[in-house]
């Protein structure tokens, strides 16, 4: 199968696929509740609510019910340190400035995209690259099966370029992602010992397996590659680029390393706007940035919206999960740092749908669906 055939799909079945796609997406909005509710239970749901500050709202609307006299249809909490962690106070400076560290974090990446892109010698102004990138960067945090990079693709190709290019762009800009996740990994297993890396990497790499043999065995293509790309086709794309622009190369990498760097920034300086003298959720920045590696290979191949629920569990896991325990600090912080990832993530693709990227997600889904009947053809 060619790239083109995903950009440009020649139908051979007569139909889309998209009523099967629809089904597909309602079983990776269900497989992403499971995660969560899986996660949340074991960690404890009042605690959540309450660290998140969440419960706080949910008394003041009448949801919980605080004591005999409020109105709620939930009746009480069961305990009361619970109500004095909903009171603490949030850090709203640090949640402003690390909402622009996520957003400066995927700048970095769209940076790195568009100097992908004119070595690919894809067609348009570097203004087109930029917010073809983030539009489908965006939809990736909220759409399961890579549609986000598919997005990005197909907007650079409705804008005049060549399908084959645009299509090579987006899988280096992603091949570069997961170069990202090594790096710092490897750095993680510096500052922390086999030992103690292996206790958090480990259960990461066990939903990357089991999601990788889900995938398999339903026939939908959700690799970390453009959609429906091997990534043996990709490594030999990526080897290729290596070999021809090498000093480039070595830009890129600077650009990963440094994107990946403010991410882990933007990671920490949330969980410091939640930490107070009350409400403890701060950890160690190793086991903070180990959390942040799990997280995303955890969500290496997203079959949930967005990884959702994934990458919670990777993150919240990346401490050695025994008889007794789920992190709940690090789950909380995984609820938070997926929240915000997504509300940067949908800022980004509304406002580059509105100084246009000519396409749309009914567009996307269209050409996904009708390059998953090409596949099973």
């Amino acid at each position: 199968m060619t790239v083109d055939s995903i950009l440009v799909p020649r139908s051979r079945t007569g139909g889309t696929g998209t009523g099967n796609l629809f089904a597909a997406i309602v079983l990776s909005c269900l497989l992403a509740a499971a995660f969560l509710a899986a996660l949340i239970y074991r960690a404890g749901a009042w605690d959540i609510v309450a660290m998140t500050r969440l419960l706080d709202p949910l008394i003041a609307g009448g949801i919980v019910q605080y004591h005999d006299q409020d109105p709620g249809f939930i009746k009480g909490i069961p305990e009361l340190y619970l109500y004095v962690y909903a009171q603490d106070a949030i850090d709203w400076r640090l949640v402003f400035f690390s909402a622009l560290v996520f957003l400066g974090y995927a700048g970095i990446k769209a940076v790195q995209f568009g100097r992908i892109a004119r070595a690919y010698s894809v067609g348009g102004p570097s203004g087109a690259h930029t917010r073809s990138f983030l539009y489908g960067y965006g939809l990736d945090q909220v759409l399961p099966y890579k549609l986000g990079a598919v997005a990005t693709a197909t907007s650079l190709a409705r804008q005049g370029a060549s399908a084959e290019r645009a299509a090579s762009a987006v899988f280096v800009s992603d091949a570069f992602t997961v170069f990202e996740i090594a790096v710092f990994g490897t750095i993680g297993l510096f500052l922390m010992g086999w030992s103690a890396w292996l206790g958090q990497i480990v259960w990461a790499f066990l939903i990357f397996g089991l999601l990788y043999v889900l995938v398999r065995g339903t026939g939908t293509q959700t690799t970390i590659t453009l959609g429906q790309r091997p990534l043996r086709t990709g490594m030999k794309v990526l080897r290729a680029f290596a070999n021809e622009r090498p000093g480039e190369l070595v830009a890129l990498c600077v650009l990963s390393m440094l994107a990946f760097a403010v991410l882990d920034l933007g990671v920490y300086t949330l969980m410091a706007a939640f930490d107070s003298v009350t409400v403890l959720i701060k950890v160690e920045a190793p086991i903070l940035l180990m959390a942040l590696v799990s997280g995303y290979i955890a969500r290496l191949i997203p079959v949930t919206p967005g990884g959702i629920g994934q990458f919670e569990m990777g993150f919240a896991t990346a401490l050695f999960v025994g008889a007794q325990d789920v992190s709940v600090s690090l789950t909380v912080i995984a609820i938070l740092v997926s929240a915000l990832r997504v509300l940067t993530g949908l800022l980004l693709t509304g406002v580059t749908g509105l100084l246009g990227v000519h396409t749309n997600v009914r567009e996307v889904v269209s050409v996904f669906s009708e390059a998953q009947q090409l596949e099973r053809a």
